[in-house]
């Protein structure tokens, strides 16, 4: 289970950041307003401008993140901070010269903005009278060359908003769909013949494998049961396969499957929101838990 939610990173859910400076942020509230942004970050300043409350606060050190962090690390600061930030180019810097047509581009890495310890690679064109600039700086001064050069914003945002978005639930789904797999692999060893299976069963679930069946597809009918019919099945066998299938009781299986089960019709179906606020975000987490401690217990 873990491996599944491993694969999804914090950039791969984020969303491209604005950003202001302290000096000129007012200046564009009405714009931000008008775009339904709740916050306005300000790194350079480390501050950002709370919409709803009014007023500047102060970026925690922990509201950022790297790129690659895992999306359940994501969950798990959320429910800290009102949004996470990753600095897409933290160890560059970008000179432009603006003679001729279009004027040279030229990037480098270096120890850290600001480090009196600039070590340049020999690959690296530096000129010691060159402007460098950060990623944010060249996207204030020349947005049109950040555009056509960065190949991401300089700064990336997560909030609540991104939670809910198509993209959040297509990586957090692969880690229900892994459960749902191998506990219809342990029914189908168990029930080899369906029939049997039928009570527990929902119409829709033996009509389709029915349709399915009267087209040639040979499949075992617990390929296409849902998590309910799941529980049906397993709520419905002896404390012994209730025991393989990683549940210590038919009750215990009821409750955390089927909490696992009202995650995952969140997570398919488009119109359900996912998280409104951090209590959300804690019982997403919670039913990740729960589906990774079956997962684990599965014999």
């Amino acid at each position: 289970m873990a491996s599944s939610l491993e694969e999804a990173s914090a950039a791969d859910i984020a969303s491209p950041a604005s950003h202001e400076r302290l000096e000129n942020y007012g200046d564009n509230l009405d714009h931000y307003i008008s775009s339904n942004f709740t916050y306005i970050p300000i790194p350079a300043d480390k501050k950002y401008y709370d919409r709803n409350e009014g007023c500047l606060k102060t970026i925690d050190s922990d509201q950022y993140i790297n790129g690659e962090d895992s999306v359940i690390d994501v969950l798990e600061k959320l429910t800290c901070h009102p949004f996470l930030l990753i600095d897409n180019y933290p160890t560059s810097l970008f000179s432009i010269d603006p003679t001729g047509a279009t004027g040279s581009f030229t990037e480098i890495s270096h120890s850290g903005i600001g480090s009196s310890n600039f070590e340049p690679t020999d690959l690296d064109s530096f000129d010691d009278s060159s402007t460098w600039l950060t990623a944010q700086e060249l996207e204030d001064q020349f947005p049109d060359r950040a555009e056509e050069e960065l190949e991401k914003s300089a700064y990336s945002i997560i909030t609540l908003f991104d939670m809910n978005k198509r993209r959040t639930k297509e990586k957090l789904y692969p880690a229900i769909a892994e459960l749902a797999d191998i506990l219809s692999e342990k029914i189908e060893r168990e029930h080899e013949e369906e029939k049997s299976l039928y009570p527990q069963l929902r119409a829709s679930t033996i009509g389709n494998w029915q349709k399915d069946k009267e087209r040639g597809l040979d499949v075992h009918i617990a390929e296409y049961m849902t998590l309910t019919d799941m529980i049906q099945v397993i709520t419905s066998s002896d404390s012994e396969f209730v025991a393989e299938c990683g549940f210590s009781s038919k009750n215990q299986c009821q409750k955390q499957l089927g909490s696992v089960n009202e995650l995952r019709n969140k997570i398919m179906h488009a119109n359900r929101t996912l998280v409104h606020n951090s209590e959300d975000i804690d019982s997403v987490l919670n039913r990740i838990q729960r589906a990774s401690t079956i997962l684990n217990n599965i014999s």
